[in-house]
């Protein structure tokens, strides 16, 4: 999940032309990873035996009322950014 997508049909400085839309790091200015720190989160939905109905439902419900970035966890980026932004690299234990 990247939490800061790229202004839509405009390329990011830097961005890797060859990358699938929306995975190149950004900031609401569009100027990209260049000029700032980032972060790339995951979010993995576990597969609780609801169906899938159900299970899309809450995790649309979830993002729509909560902040990603509380549960999610970072995936990309660099252990000086998460440090910088104030998270903990995925080797070290997740911030509360």
């Amino acid at each position: 999940m990247l939490l800061r997508p790229p202004a839509q049909d405009r390329p990011e400085p830097g961005a890797d032309p060859g990358a699938a839309p929306g995975t190149s790091p950004s900031t609401p200015d569009g100027q990209g990873a260049l000029n700032s720190p980032w972060l790339q989160f995951v979010w993995r939905i576990p597969d609780d035996g609801r169906p899938p109905e159900e299970r899309a439902a809450a995790a649309l419900h979830r993002l729509a009322t909560t902040d990603p970035k509380r549960y999610a966890d970072v995936c990309g980026g660099s252990r000086e950014h998460a440090l910088a932004l104030g998270y903990a690299w995925p080797d070290e234990p997740r911030r509360t």
